[in-house]
């Protein structure tokens, strides 16, 4: 995919090298809520109480206005198309959590930790819908008199997505007459947790502070910022915090098809190699920290494989963020959990040590196919929200890298929300050049695929033949949608930039996405992918064996009596086998069934017990 990297970008800059491949606000239809992404936030904490503290969990807009903060004045509503003024005011300012700030569907601030409280300006969803082109969150006067080496800590979110301009941190000491800057803050997809210098104001009796953001002018439709966790002290001399930490090297250029620099949660064992690891170190204190050195250990399944450290940075200066990376040279030789857990450390003594450390965990996948291993996934296995296009057709999908060992693909997964039924869509592998490799036959969605938030049921959908992928190459697994119903598909964890796409049949143009489809790579028959386990009190397991020749068994059970059949279909749609078992009795019941008459290839079984229908697959091996 590297090489549709490199193409955008120069699209990006000269508007016309690549027409199909465009950098440009994507359309509300399909921008989703992006879900929360793994890491660690930095506790910003001070020596002492905090000469202004706010963390906006028990409060108002109102309260805050009446204890002397300063949200400026109220923005008129805009038209959601045109954006012509309604003639109605709102504050621009608002608290709320996340699920409040992505209403619109366009300022996804992760929910960390869950159901936090923050204050936000968002020019998208109501009750806004307005044009920021100004907005200031200022503090009450502070009185500085007598104290020294001033800062202020608080956390951020400012994606910059869409034409929104920087955040800038602002001082005045005039009562707010005037301000100066103090902190142009850069753009993330995280929160950030930062410290700012305000020893320029040491001793001052009229301090304010205050966070300016503009949404780029009249007629532009940016996202927001939010603040939350503000603290105003002395400084920490020495306080090192770990921002989030990497599974992968990070700093490898993304164009270079030959190293792995996206982070994977789940990698095929095959295509594990000697892990680089790291995290993104801040100085949060006063002073600069020297030979600055990241120790990580790795975890398997909770036993410790070894621990390794970095070349120490020389010097880090207050604000200063290095991206550290430990070459371990470990590469895993058995499916687990992998965990990292990593510890930052300087010739300084910290001053706070409960911000130095970080973790993440992977999935490292087995060929133990019918539990639904051997599989390469990149998202964070659980909905967040859903992609959608009307009725219209797109194919939407994610790059994977293969970097260790020539891989066999045999198909894709993917994780569907509520569509219409009997939709055909396809899966497909496509090539950096986003080309066509291989595609799957029809597969129909049907209800027992369907998720709701938090769901992971896959569907695995078969490549029509196995393809060899070659070690130093990018692909793209993809879900092809040919149009004519709605059909969603889940989103969750947030991609690095230009690594998830969707291609929008209606406008004919490839978009960047910023929330990762779950559209998964497999590297076998997955063809035991769990898909509905229970439901209204009926289950259905997994055939065994899985793929067989002959005979296979599959174990249901009820909580209660009811009237069950049984039926079996190709990849065609076409019943092969039907059986009217009657009424079952409660408890646990077992089908065996001979598929010695049926073509090798992939089937579906369904048990419906009344109006509750499960369905799984199976792979038939004759030999």
């Amino acid at each position: 995919m590297k090489k549709v990297y490199a193409m955008t970008i120069a699209v990006a800059i000269s508007g016309g090298l690549m027409a199909q491949i465009q950098v440009q606000r994507p359309t509300k239809r399909i921008t989703p809520k992006m879900p929360t992404p793994s890491g660690m936030l930095p506790a910003v904490l001070k020596s002492g109480s905090c000469v202004l503290a706010e963390d906006f969990e028990a409060t108002t807009v109102s309260a805050l206005v009446s204890a002397g903060w300063d949200i400026g004045p109220q923005v008129e509503q805009q038209d959601d198309n045109t954006g012509t003024g309604l003639g109605t005011f709102v504050d621009a300012w608002y608290i709320g959590d996340a699920a409040v700030a992505n209403t619109g569907g366009y300022f996804p601030v992760p929910d960390i930790p869950p159901g936090n409280l923050f204050i936000m300006a968002n020019d998208d969803p109501d009750p806004c819908n307005c044009d920021l082109i100004d907005v200031n969150l200022t503090t009450p006067s502070m009185d500085f008199t007598g104290l020294t080496a001033m800062s202020v800590g608080f956390r951020i979110y400012s994606d910059e997505n869409f034409g929104g301009g920087p955040t800038v941190l602002q001082a005045s000491s005039d009562g707010g007459t005037t301000f100066t800057d103090v902190l142009t803050i850069s753009a993330s997809t995280a929160w950030q947790g930062l410290v700012a210098d305000l020893s320029a104001f040491d001793g001052m009796p009229d301090v304010k502070l205050r966070w300016h953001w503009s949404d780029g002018g009249t007629g532009n439709w940016a996202t927001g910022i939010a603040v939350d966790d503000i603290c105003v002290n002395q400084i920490l001399p020495n306080n090192l915090a770990v921002n989030d930490v990497f599974t992968e090297d990070v700093t490898q250029d993304v164009f270079d098809e030959s190293v792995r620099s996206l982070q994977y949660t789940m990698l095929p064992l095959e295509q594990a190699g000697p892990m680089n690891v790291g995290a993104a170190v801040v100085n949060n204190g006063g002073l600069a920290q020297t030979n600055v050195v990241l120790t990580a250990e790795i975890l398997l399944d909770g036993n410790p494989v070894g621990t390794y450290s970095s070349s120490p940075v020389a010097t880090s200066a207050p604000s200063q963020v290095d991206t550290i990376i430990v070459s371990t040279g470990y590469t895993p030789t058995a499916p687990g959990t992998i965990t990292v857990n990593v510890t930052v450390s300087a010739d300084q003594t910290d001053d706070d040590m409960s911000n130095n450390t970080g973790s993440k965990a992977m999935e490292i996948t087995g060929t133990a196919l019918a539990d639904g291993s051997n599989a390469w996934a990149r998202d964070n296995n659980a909905a967040g929200s859903f992609f959608a296009n009307g009725t219209d057709g797109y194919t939407i999908g994610n790059v994977f890298e293969v970097t260790e060992t020539n891989s066999m693909c045999y198909g894709i997964g993917v994780v569907f929300g509520t569509s219409d039924d009997g939709l055909v869509v396809h899966s497909e592998l496509l090539d950096a050049n986003l080309d066509l490799v291989e595609e799957s036959g029809d597969h129909e969605t049907n209800a027992s695929e369907y998720n709701s938030v938090g769901g992971n049921n896959f569907t695995y959908i078969p490549l029509q033949t196995p393809v060899s992928l070659d070690a130093g190459a990018d692909y793209v697994g993809v879900l092809n949608h040919f149009g004519g119903g709605s059909v969603r598909v889940a989103a969750s964890g947030t991609p690095p930039a230009q690594t998830s796409f969707f291609y929008d049949y209606t406008d004919d143009t490839w978009y960047y996405l910023l929330a990762t489809p779950m559209v998964r790579m497999f590297l076998g028959n997955a063809v035991g992918v769990p898909e509905l386990e229970s439901t209204n009190g009926v289950s259905l397991g997994v055939n065994m064996p899985n793929p067989f020749n002959g005979n296979t068994s599959i174990q249901y059970s009820l909580s209660a009596t009811h009237h069950v059949s049984f039926e079996v279909v190709d990849v065609n749609g076409k019943v092969v086998f039907s059986q009217d078992m009657g009424a079952k009795p409660a408890g646990t019941h077992l089908i065996d069934f001979n598929a010695s008459d049926l073509a090798n290839g992939l089937y579906s079984y369904t048990l419906t017990a009344d109006q509750t229908r499960l369905t799984r697959r199976m792979m038939v091996n004759n030999r």
